[in-house]
C-alpha cells in the first residue's frame, strides 16, 4: 500500500470512528425500525442475547450512519441489517428490477473466462485505489481476455462492466457472524457506544436468510446458464467457513473451480489470483 492509499485508509476509517449514536429520534422513526424485521427477529430483540428492544432504533440508525460514513453516494432506502430486512430490500423496485435485468446478461465473445469475486464495503469498484478491487483491477488491466463478475447480496451479480453503475447499497444483514453484521462492533465498542460493557448480538432469522439466498441464487443460475459457453472460476470462498457467496454459487449449482477469496486473510488478492488462473 502506498503513502495515497494508506491516507485514504486512514480517513475513511477515521470518519466511520466519529459517528456517535443519534440521541434523538421521532416515535415515527423508531416505529419505522421495526417495520422490517421478521416476526423471529422481533422476538429475539426480546431474549437477553440480542440487542435489547428498546435499544434497536438507536443501534440500526448507528449502522446506517457508519454506512453513510463509508459509502457518501450510498441509498439508505437499501440497506439490510438482517436477514428479515433483506427480504424486504430484495422486494424493493431498484433492487428487484435488477435481479430480472441482470439473469439476462451476456458477456461478450471477446472474454474466455468468466472470474467470480466478492463484493466489498467499498463502493463504487471501478478504478478503486484501495481494497481487494484495486487488485481486481489490476488483473483486469493485465489479462484482458478475463471478465470478472461480483457476487453480491443483494444485487447478485455485479459484471464488471456495471462497477462504476450499480445502485449503492449496504446489505450486512446475511452474514452469519454477528460481528459483521452489526460491522465490526466488539464488547468494547459497546461499551464506548451504547454504555454496555457486552456485546449483543444482531438479530438472524435463519429462514428468511434461506429465503434470501434462494432469490439470489436463482439470479446467479439464470445468469451462468446464459453465458455457459465461458469457463468459469471463482475466488470468493471465505476463511470463516461457510459463506453468504459462497452459499450463494452452491444453490445456483455453480460448477466451475472455486478457490479461496485471498491466500491468506488480510493479504491483498491479486498474487493469488495470477498463481491460480
Amino acid at each position: 500500500m502506498n503513502l495515497r492509499d494508506l491516507i485514504n485508509e486512514c480517513i475513511a476509517e477515521a470518519s466511520i470512528k466519529s459517528i456517535r449514536p443519534t440521541q434523538n429520534m421521532s416515535d415515527d422513526d423508531k416505529k419505522k425500525s421495526y417495520e422490517k424485521l421478521s416476526s423471529t427477529e422481533l422476538q429475539q430483540l426480546r431474549q437477553e442475547s440480542y440487542v435489547p428492544y428498546d435499544l434497536w432504533p438507536t443501534f440500526r440508525q448507528f449502522l446506517l450512519d457508519r454506512s453513510i460514513a463509508s459509502n457518501g453516494s450510498l441509498n439508505p432506502e437499501l440497506t439490510a441489517y438482517t436477514p428479515g430486512e433483506t427480504i424486504h430490500l430484495l422486494n424493493n423496485p431498484i433492487i428487484s428490477g435488477w435481479l430480472n435485468d441482470i439473469k439476462s446478461f451476456k458477456v461478450s465473445d471477446e472474454f474466455s473466462k468468466i472470474v467470480f469475486v466478492p463484493c466489498a464495503k467499498t463502493k463504487p469498484w471501478e478504478n478503486a485505489t484501495r481494497g481487494i478491487y484495486k487488485d481486481y483491477n489490476r488483473v483486469r488491466k493485465e489479462h484482458p481476455n478475463l471478465f470478472f463478475v461480483t457476487i453480491s447480496e443483494p444485487l447478485a451479480i455485479v459484471p464488471q462492466t456495471l462497477w462504476n453503475n450499480f445502485p449503492q447499497y449496504d446489505n450486512p444483514g446475511l452474514f452469519k457472524d454477528t460481528v459483521q453484521r452489526s460491522g465490526g462492533l466488539f464488547t468494547r465498542d459497546f461499551k464506548t457506544h451504547f454504555g454496555v460493557d457486552r456485546q449483543y448480538k444482531v438479530p438472524f432469522d435463519e429462514s428468511a436468510y434461506n429465503k434470501s439466498i434462494d432469490i439470489l441464487a436463482s439470479t446467479i443460475r439464470s445468469f451462468i446458464e446464459n453465458n455457459r459457453d465461458k469457463d468459469m472460476i471463482s475466488f470468493v470462498e471465505d476463511f470463516h467457513g461457510t459463506s453468504t457467496h459462497g452459499d450463494m454459487l452452491t444453490k445456483a449449482g455453480f460448477t466451475g473451480k472455486r478457490l479461496m477469496k485471498r491466500e491468506k486473510a488480510r493479504s491483498g488478492p491479486y498474487d493469488y489470483i495470477k498463481k491460480n488462473l
